[in-house]
């Protein structure tokens, strides 16, 4: 052994393969010059090639030179990634000899996770017949379901996998999946460079809805810095199932489907579900590769860039909403005018709310005393009635003045209008459709 012959020898493992060193043969050593000096008196039979390894960890642990350094790559890395069974492994080795020879740890970060059983907690193999190939899950489920399963579990811990927890998240899939399929499908006649409404002159409820979705984009992003998966999966459904589709976009369906078609009412809708869904894919990039990829090629203004894993990702500026005061109180409200409309669902008056009128008396002598005047202040243009229907999705909405508090929700009144079907009693020259639809259908005929 010296340095000189382990290097030659190394110089040709590098380019033929660690095969090289049981091919070669004791006299093919000798002929190229590469037998140690001291040795070139012993005859080739009274020599062996070694072929014991030195250490497996020590082969292991050497990978921050062999394959990082060796390549370019700078030291530390951000992140060693392995089973909890590698404290003492190549964790351990990797430590060991990048402090030998580099002076400083290999890693900036170490990640363990356990290792996964079957829902009754036993380990997989195949003697038990508890193993599930994920070849097997891929072609029925997709990669992107496997995907999210390692996302959704407690990886500091060992986590169970059955055909009921993939069932279970391949819906969770479905709902994220179909949320963005929903905002795409609304987009289809949209152009960023052209019809992206300015931040200030939007409204309300789409200026609000961004800043759900800023907020929601700075936890995700210190969620992905702490590698918090699960909670990330958590919000991401939480947000497309609750804030997203019982919410903002069962709104905001009837400016989408009812207004103007290049109005204001209608592009600050899209705006901001442009920007919802280009966030969103950005979001879940990392946990759904493949359907982000999809959703992204089909964006209005992507055709042609590479890729979202391209991408850093979008910045929103704070844009104004009316504040958390204004809106944890239209929440509750809200709660309040839906109990009431429930009433009557349940009762069989109504089958949906807009089937409803609701009126709201003494609302200044009530907790919400001054929400009035905070939603006039934050509205601009768009009236408090105009803006509470839509927040409530109902027919007809007033605001009396009353000593006391009180909802009182009962069947609206006039006609059911075919076209967005809210209840309409104002008579005009169209009476087959409610005064908003018509004078609608009359800008789209002159433009």
């Amino acid at each position: 052994m010296d340095p000189k012959f382990i290097r030659a020898v190394a110089e040709k493992v590098a380019i033929e393969g660690i095969e090289y060193w049981d091919r070669v043969s004791i006299a093919e050593l000798r002929e190229q010059g590469m037998l140690p000096a001291h040795l070139s008196a012993v005859p080739d039979d009274a020599l062996r090639k070694e072929k014991d390894i030195l250490d497996v960890w020590f082969d292991s642990g050497v990978s921050h030179t062999a394959v990082i350094a060796a390549r370019g790559g700078a030291l530390p890395v951000d992140l060693y990634l392995e089973g909890s069974d590698q404290h003492r492994g190549w964790f351990q080795s990797s430590l060991l000899t990048a402090m030998a020879l580099h002076h400083k740890p290999q890693t900036k970060a170490i990640l363990t996770h356990g290792f996964v059983v079957d829902e009754h907690g036993h380990k997989m193999s195949k003697s038990r017949g508890n193993v599930i190939d994920p070849q097997d899950i891929v072609k029925k489920y997709g990669a992107d379901v496997v995907r999210l399963w390692v996302a959704s579990v407690d990886y500091e811990r060992d986590v169970a996998l059955s055909e009921a927890l993939l069932t279970q998240t391949a819906e969770v899939y479905r709902k994220i999946r179909n949320t963005c399929r929903f905002l795409l499908a609304n987009l289809y006649d949209f152009n960023p460079a052209t019809d992206t409404v300015p931040f200030e002159d939007m409204l309300l409820l789409d200026r609000y809805a961004l800043q759900q979705v800023r907020t929601l984009l700075e936890e995700v992003k210190n969620d992905y810095v702490q590698y918090r998966f699960a909670l990330i999966v958590q919000r991401l459904t939480r947000y497309c199932t609750v804030e997203l589709s019982a919410y903002y976009l069962d709104m905001s369906k009837d400016r989408l489907y009812v207004e103007q078609a290049q109005g204001l009412k209608r592009r600050s809708a899209q705006t901001a579900q442009y920007y919802i869904l280009h966030l969103l894919t950005q979001m879940i990039a990392p946990l759904l590769p493949y359907t982000a990829e999809d959703i992204f090629q089909a964006l209005p203004a992507n055709v042609g860039k590479p890729s979202v894993h391209l991408t850093r990702f979008t910045t929103l500026p704070v844009i104004a909403d009316g504040g958390a005061e204004l809106w944890e109180q239209l929440i509750t409200l809200r709660e309040q005018v839906l109990k009431e409309i429930e009433k009557l669902r349940a009762a069989g008056t109504i089958k949906q709310s807009l089937e409803a009128q609701v009126g709201i008396r003494g609302l200044a002598q009530s907790s919400y005393a001054g929400l009035e005047a905070l939603l006039a202040a934050a509205l601009g243009r768009q009236t408090v009635h105009s803006f509470l229907k839509e927040w409530c999705i109902v027919s007809a909405i007033t605001l009396q003045a009353a000593d006391t508090f009180e909802i009182l929700v009962t069947p609206a009144a006039g006609s059911k209008c075919p076209r967005c079907w809210h209840w309409f009693t104002t008579e005009h020259a169209e009476p087959s459709v409610c005064g908003r639809c018509e004078n609608v259908m009359k800008r789209e005929a002159d433009d």
